[in-house]
């Protein structure tokens, strides 16, 4: 393996072109002895040598970016704003086929982008006009075939496909990603315990199913299953942290909350010498963020807000948890929507393969007025209230985020005895709680849980509690907290 090294590392476009076959090798082989060694000898290398050239480009040019413009004032964040607008405005028009015609059709030119206002003269674009339009909507500039195609369900669970330029994309994703980390002191260097969202083989451990951790050779990382976080499993995981000593942890919400109501039953802590948590791909509720708080009180916590589309990316900071809009990913505008929340409609910059202007995310926020003590230049969101798929609706209609539904604290002795719970709807005023019950749950708890529940929503939705033996997990291992069946956007 050495000398595979030294012999490569003289030509780094012929390293990197072996790599990338390496890589796709590596993707296509069984979980084994030989896989974990292709790994070990692609992360051993430094970045410059496992990249293309023109990642390290992208990736050094954004990251620099980054650091010099968090600390620009509004004039010259609109200013640079607008010259992106123009820039993608102007770009669609002469290359994507669905906007030249969209803009000929209503009259709309690319001069008349005159300023960041002018946006609104831009039509929305949805999820279903991209199932609608597929292809129509790529770049004439870029070979399909050479495109990266990810594909996530849409409002009405029809698949929505997104393409991107895959090292453009990779090279400005971790640009943002690290510079987001760096917020909290994250370091690629250090150990870290990763809870993944699927299975991990590892034949070394003789338990059922063999899909519990696994070293990412040739880093200090551990991944470890977010499907088997049960106090059944919790004293094999622990020894398994305790001895890789994490500084990091970077997680679902909802895999560490389970972690941690362990903690706090158990009094059994891993995490000795831990530097800080960075939660990813979920929203993070009010009785998830109070129970981190009180099991890690003096730890920095960090939150990212992104999505598949490349509209937005956020984060939280060293100083608060409000999430801070990156204006230099995108326009992104806060409609004012019947749900007495703030749709974010979002306008990528760095995706041209794929323009999407104006486009219509579902996602709820809340707006702060308030500035953060870090001083950045960011627009701040006090919470991200979840998505219109996430809401319940009351008797006469009315709108409950899934922000909204954590719990009195006179049910903290009932949910002492559930292990996990989950939101079903079909119609208004009337929902399931579905509820996987621990050893000791009552009909007495349930009885509870249902009047009180149904107290807090002011008897606007009546509750009925159904024990069950799961709550299923999405093809991506994440938990949602609301099943929503109305069709209601």
């Amino acid at each position: 393996m050495f000398l595979l090294y030294k012999k490569y590392t003289t030509d780094n476009s012929l390293l990197v072109c072996k790599l990338n076959r390496m890589e796709n090798r590596i993707m296509q082989l069984k979980e084994g002895f030989i896989k974990d060694t292709l790994r070990f000898f692609k992360n051993s290398l430094p970045l410059s040598l496992r990249k293309k050239r023109k990642y390290m480009r992208i990736y050094r040019d954004v990251l620099k970016h980054l650091h010099e413009s968090q600390y620009y004032d509004s004039t010259e964040i609109k200013k640079r704003q607008l010259n992106e607008l123009q820039k993608i405005v102007d770009y669609s028009y002469n290359n994507v086929p669905y906007y030249k015609t969209l803009f000929d059709n209503i009259g709309l030119s690319p001069s008349d982008i005159k300023s960041l206002d002018d946006i609104v003269k831009i039509p929305y674009i949805t999820k279903e006009i991209i199932v609608k339009e597929g292809d129509k909507l790529l770049s004439n500039q870029y070979k399909k075939n050479k495109l990266t195609m990810v594909q996530t369900g849409g409002t009405t669970g029809t698949p929505v496909k997104f393409y991107f330029e895959p090292t453009q994309h990779d090279a400005i994703n971790d640009a943002y990603v690290d510079f987001i980390y760096s917020r909290i002191g994250y370091k690629k260097n250090e150990s870290v315990v990763i809870f993944r969202d699927n299975p991990i083989i590892n034949k070394n451990i003789k338990v059922e199913n063999n899909v519990y951790w696994k070293k990412n050779p040739g880093t200090k990382q551990l991944w470890f299953s977010v499907y088997f976080l049960t106090n059944k499993y919790f004293p094999l995981y622990f020894e398994k942290i305790k001895n890789h000593n994490p500084k990091w942890i970077i997680s679902y919400p909802h895999a560490l909350y389970n972690i941690c109501r362990y903690i706090k039953e158990s009094s059994n802590n891993p995490f000795k010498s831990l530097k800080g948590i960075i939660f990813m791909s979920e929203n993070i509720y009010p009785h998830q963020k109070k129970l981190f708080d009180e099991v890690f009180p003096s730890i920095p916590k960090l939150s990212v807000y992104g999505h598949t589309e490349m509209g937005c990316i956020a984060g939280t900071c060293e100083q608060s948890f409000k999430y801070h809009i990156q204006h230099e990913f995108g326009i992104s505008e806060f409609l004012d929507s019947d749900f007495g929340m703030h749709e974010l409609v979002t306008t990528g910059f760095h995706n041209y393969a794929m323009p999407l202007l104006r486009y219509k995310t579902s996602d709820l926020f809340k707006i702060s007025n308030s500035k953060c003590n870090c001083e950045r230049g960011y627009m701040l969101i006090d919470d991200i209230e979840g998505r219109l798929q996430g809401l319940l609706y009351t008797f006469d209609d009315r709108p409950i985020s899934d922000n909204s539904l954590d719990f009195p604290d006179s049910l903290e002795d009932v949910f002492a005895f559930v292990e996990k719970y989950q939101f079903v709807q079909e119609i208004n005023g009337l929902c399931d709680l579905n509820v996987v019950p621990r050893e000791g749950f009552t009909e007495d708890h349930k009885k509870r849980l249902e009047m009180e529940i149904s107290k807090k929503f002011q008897n606007g939705i009546i509750v009925h509690v159904k024990c069950v033996d799961s709550i299923p997990k999405t093809a991506h291992g994440k938990e949602r907290l609301v099943i929503q069946h109305m069709k209601k956007f």
